[in-house]
């Protein structure tokens, strides 16, 4: 079994030929080839970026929001990141990592209004069974706040079946399949 519990080595999708090896959210160039891709898969890795590493210096977060092919689990992701989605529901203060305090705000009261607009699609898209925890918790506090995006919510995450065209290697730099079997053959060993 190779690093990371890689059972195998994904096989290359050729709709990803000719696509930027690896991306970072910090950077602005990076950030409108992501806008450009038009590619919820690749808009999951850069937001999950964003969130947990870098920050988001170049507004991607909110312009994700509003586009209309956001994923319904990245839209949850981001509700959910640090129980954020259900501090600012229940008048709590935020916990911010990267982000910065009026980014985390307007991207929970976004996600809030988004829900009452429009049904975010599923791309195959999935989280660690932690997210699925912490989802559920936010049904049943929330179960009463008519804020609450149910639309994103009360559907469980289930299990990644999308082959993403992305993988965050750590601090959120994102790379692609062939830049980990030029640079990291050890993780396809």
């Amino acid at each position: 079994m190779g690093l990371f519990g890689r059972k195998k080595a994904k096989q290359a999708n050729d709709m990803w030929a000719g696509w930027p090896e690896s991306l970072d959210v910090g950077d602005i160039n990076d950030v409108n080839w992501i806008k450009q891709s038009n590619d919820p898969l690749v808009w999951h890795a850069a937001a999950m970026a964003c969130l947990i590493f870098r920050g988001d210096k170049h507004d991607l977060i909110p312009w994700l929001v509003q586009q209309p092919s956001l994923d319904r689990v990245t839209a949850a992701a981001m509700f959910l990141h640090r129980s954020n989605g259900i501090r600012r529901l229940t008048n709590d203060q935020v916990e911010l990592v990267q982000m910065k305090q009026g980014q985390v705000e307007e991207m929970i009261d976004l996600l809030c209004k988004l829900d009452t607009t429009r049904i975010l699609p599923d791309n195959g898209i999935g989280l660690a069974s932690g997210w699925e925890l912490e989802r559920q918790e936010a049904v049943t506090l929330l179960a009463n706040n008519p804020r609450i995006p149910r639309a994103i919510l009360d559907r469980p995450i289930d299990r990644q079946t999308a082959a993403m065209p992305y993988t965050d290697i750590g601090e959120g730099e994102l790379v692609s399949d062939a830049f980990m079997r030029k640079n990291m053959p050890f993780m396809f060993e």
